[in-house]
């Protein structure tokens, strides 16, 4: 199975590696391409340093790159607001 992931902040991140661990091809689209680039030499995130990210995980800052390919789409989306600001 071959699977996009559209932003690589944490969640986006940790949606990647789970998908990954679990044998899933992930093409992710991290919009900055230099972090892009960073995440994909060094299978780290730049808050999440603890982690390696699974050889699975191909990153793009291309998202026309991270969507080519596909006939059908599918989509899931989760938004946590955790950060004080929003909820004042």
């Amino acid at each position: 199975m071959k699977v996009s992931v559209l932003g690589c902040g944490t969640w986006g991140s940790a949606i990647a590696q789970s998908l990954a661990d679990n044998g899933v091809v992930v093409t992710a689209w991290q919009r900055y391409e230099e972090k892009s680039k960073d995440m994909e030499s060094t299978r780290k995130h730049p808050i999440l340093k603890n982690i390696e990210f699974n050889n699975n995980i191909n990153y793009k800052s291309t998202i026309s790159e991270v969507v080519r390919g596909y006939q059908k789409a599918g989509a899931a989306a989760l938004s946590i607001l955790t950060n004080k600001k929003y909820f004042d």
